[in-house]
């Protein structure tokens, strides 16, 4: 067994360190992350180019009175983000073009 060290510098630089079990085939870093995969779509609408990214959802945590968040779409822009909807693995590209397509007349346009 390994221990593999990385540095996390959000508040007080603290070493995160993860013990590595190199007879198990299974047992790496990735393994015990979340199979979670960020997807991005690109629109161009009414002349304009739109960017779409989807975010994993986060547990509810009642220590800090958080609710769960679901996976969801985001418009990105500016460095900003806008929620837009559920987020479902695998959606057809015609079908996130249209329920985006739909989000921005309603949202962005305000033609529905």
């Amino acid at each position: 067994m390994i221990t593999v060290t990385a540095t996390a510098c959000y508040q007080n630089c603290a070493p995160l360190t993860y013990p590595l079990d190199l007879s198990n085939p299974t047992d790496t870093v990735d393994s015990r992350m979340g199979k979670y995969t960020v997807e991005q779509h690109r629109l161009t609408h009414r002349g304009r180019e739109f960017h779409f990214v989807s975010y994993e959802g986060q547990a509810a945590n009642p220590k800090r009175k958080q609710p769960a968040i679901e996976p969801a779409w985001f418009l990105m822009n500016a460095g900003k983000r806008w929620e837009v909807m559920p987020h479902q693995p695998k959606q057809e590209s015609e079908e996130l073009d249209r329920l985006f397509t739909e989000w921005l007349e309603a949202h962005v346009f305000m033609t529905a």
